[in-house]
């Protein structure tokens, strides 16, 4: 175990395994409390999403990218014939089970004030001025043409894009 107190580089503890694919895309898993405990490489493929499902969970925390994502996957369980879930917590919209959230109302992007978990793109986009921030309740999808999920993993430009009229209540 590698104490995070060390101030070690993530660069120098990090090392590729010769077994990889060369052309298959790979998301870093890195499991750690106070120390990191394990890295591991996961094969990582872009989902198929076509229509989402809205699910209300007020009492939801996912501050943080937690290893044990059993709340999610109980949510997910309430996903119906959607392939994914876009999550309300106190009548604000706020992430899809495994993604930032943005939508576009035919003039400019919009991400929710108050997602579960600010990731590292969405707070790029935001910095570039390519979102912009806003209280999103589920009475103002109408107010949009689509939705596009956004993680660390894709590139604005390779983000998957839904029409809003493919979000389930």
């Amino acid at each position: 175990m590698l104490g995070l107190e060390a101030k070690e580089d993530l660069a120098n503890l990090i090392v590729l395994p010769d077994y990889l694919d060369q052309n298959q895309t790979y998301k870093c898993r890195i499991l750690y409390d106070t120390h990191i405990h394990h890295i591991e490489f996961v094969p990582y493929t872009l989902r198929q999403i076509q229509s989402l499902q809205l699910v209300y969970a007020n009492e939801l925390d996912y501050s943080y990218k937690f290893a044990d994502r059993t709340a999610l996957q109980s949510l997910l369980q309430k996903k119906g014939t959607a392939d994914d879930i876009l999550i309300v917590k106190n009548g604000l919209i706020t992430d899809s089970s495994y993604s930032n959230v943005a939508f576009f109302d035919g003039l400019q992007w919009f991400t929710p004030s108050l997602p579960l978990l600010a990731g590292t793109r969405r707070a790029y986009l935001l910095q570039q001025n390519i979102l912009t921030i806003a209280d999103i309740r589920p009475s103002d999808l109408k107010n949009f043409e689509k939705v596009r999920f956004i993680n660390a993993m894709m590139d604005w430009e390779e983000s998957i894009e839904l029409k809003v009229e493919k979000i389930f209540n």
